[in-house]
């Protein structure tokens, strides 16, 4: 009967057990760095995310080119003054609005009085304006509404072509509609 201390002797004294041994270690080795590299893996990077483009509705403009928007000052034709984009269009703005707050909300409105956004960036002050006046608010759609002086301004239907001032002096939707360059008005 085989004893533990033969055992021990045979297994020390044999010439197979440094093989077992460096079998072992090799193995242990292996299995070891194959669990290191798997918990050091470097980070691959991300692709850069791209713009979405936001489309607007209820023909404010032309998706493209990507221009922020650049209201002026211009000379009207009835008027001494009435503010525009840089392409012409009359801007206008509506006696029951309140800085930073449109009135012109409804479906209805909003057909015949487009609110003026800008489709690229913050809009900008062009010929005749001081570049405090012009800015921009949150609408409920999530666009964003140029303002003139803090009031937002829009277009209206009628005007088809550049210089149209066909929404000039018009009484729609409870209030006032006028292109002339608005003043500071005071919150309520």
């Amino acid at each position: 009967m085989w004893s533990f201390r033969r055992m021990r002797k045979s297994v020390l004294t044999s010439r197979k057990s440094p093989h077992v041994v460096v079998a072992v270690v090799a193995v242990l080795t292996l299995f070891g760095s194959i669990l290191f590299a798997s918990a050091v893996r470097t980070p691959q990077p991300r692709p850069a995310a791209l713009p979405i483009p936001i489309p607007t509705a209820g023909g404010e403009g032309p998706l493209e080119p990507q221009v922020p928007t650049f209201v002026i000052v211009r000379k009207g034709k009835k008027k001494a003054l009435v503010m525009s984009d840089s392409k012409g269009f009359t801007l206008y703005a509506f006696s029951l609005d309140e800085p930073r707050n449109s009135k012109c909300k409804k479906k209805d409105c909003t057909q015949r009085w487009h609110p003026a956004v800008s489709n690229a960036g913050k809009p900008q002050a062009g010929t005749g304006v001081d570049r405090p006046s012009i800015g921009s608010m949150l609408r409920d759609d999530g666009s964003f509404q140029i303002t003139f002086n803090d009031l937002p301004v829009y277009y209206n239907v009628d005007d088809k072509k550049p210089g149209d001032e066909n929404g000039d002096e018009k009484d729609e939707f409870g209030g006032h509609w006028k292109a002339d360059p608005p003043k500071h008005k005071k919150p309520k």
